[in-house]
């Protein structure tokens, strides 16, 4: 009987401890699926993350280029006015010139005329200061 009751206790014992054996196999196999899937997720965050990164730098270039765009833009409105002044200007002063031109023209119209007119004047009074001396 002490023979049949120390055979049950060892195979209960046994039992217990093929028990604990498989207990600690599952432990050790739900940890290892706990890690895979915490390494799973992080993995997952971290490519998130990147991917968050990559779109705002891409959002900052996309933005940058706009910004250089828009001062370019700007740049060459200023520059195109600047152009379309100086036009403005060479043709005022054109026009200016065109007028002193005419002016001068004109006043030497004149003179030549004013001096036209003197030497007639002048060659009137010779022939009357002939005509006078050939009377005498």
């Amino acid at each position: 009987a002490a023979t049949f009751e120390r055979a049950q206790f060892l195979e209960k014992q046994q039992v217990r401890r093929r028990e604990h054996q498989w207990h600690e196999k599952e432990k050790a196999l739900c940890d290892r699926q706990e890690y895979r899937v915490r390494r799973a997720d992080e993995i997952r965050q971290q490519r998130q993350e990147a991917n968050h990164l990559k779109e705002l730098k891409k959002k900052q270039a996309e933005e940058a280029a706009r910004r250089r765009a828009e001062e370019a833009k700007c740049a060459l409105e200023v520059a195109l006015q600047k152009q379309e002044e100086k036009a403005l200007r060479k043709q005022m002063l054109v026009k200016e010139v065109t007028e002193m031109v005419g002016m001068t023209t004109a006043v030497r119209c004149k003179v030549q005329q004013s001096n036209r007119q003197q030497l007639k004047l002048e060659e009137e009074r010779r022939n009357t200061e002939r005509a006078e001396r050939a009377e005498r």
